[in-house]
C-alpha cells in the first residue's frame, strides 16, 4: 500500500475523535513519524503521573522537538486555527529528562513560550501524543 503522494508528502493517518494532526517528523533514530495530538489533558500532576496517564492514554508524552510544532500555541500568529483554545497558560510537561539531573525533566512554558526545567515532582499539565510511523 502506498502511503505517500507522488510528491513523496506522507498521508496523515486516521483521527479519533477529537484528535488533532500536527504533522510529520524524522525522530532523533531516523525514522519518520506523524504526530498527532490527543484528546484530553490532565492537569496538576507530577512527571511520573504525566508519563503514566499518556501512556494509559495509548500515547506518549510529546517531546521537545513535538512540542516546536505546538510552538505557536503560545503566539498570536497561531499557525494551526484547530490549536486554539487546547491548551491552558501555564507549564507542560515534556518526554525529555534533564540530561545532568535526573529528578528533573524538561517542560513547555505556553505563557512565556519558552523552555524550562522542573522537578518531576512539581505539579504541572500534560498533554499527550500519538506517533504513528510514515
Amino acid at each position: 500500500m502506498n502511503t505517500t503522494t507522488e510528491t513523496t508528502k506522507p498521508i496523515p493517518p486516521q483521527l479519533n475523535d477529537g484528535e488533532i494532526y500536527l504533522g510529520a517528523l524524522t525522530g532523533t533514530d531516523g525514522r519518520r513519524v506523524h504526530v498527532i495530538l490527543m484528546a484530553g489533558d490532565i492537569r496538576n500532576c507530577t512527571w511520573n503521573e504525566a508519563k503514566q496517564w499518556a501512556k494509559s492514554s495509548g500515547g506518549a508524552l510529546p517531546n521537545q522537538k513535538e512540542f516546536e510544532i505546538l510552538s505557536d500555541i503560545c503566539s498570536h500568529r497561531l499557525k494551526n486555527p484547530a490549536l486554539a483554545g487546547e491548551f491552558e497558560v501555564g507549564r507542560y510537561w515534556s518526554s525529555d529528562e534533564h540530561a545532568l539531573h535526573s529528578d528533573c525533566a524538561h517542560v513547555q512554558d505556553i505563557r512565556g513560550c519558552s523552555w524550562s526545567t522542573n522537578k518531576k515532582t512539581d505539579k504541572l499539565h500534560a498533554r499527550a501524543v500519538r506517533r504513528v510511523e510514515v
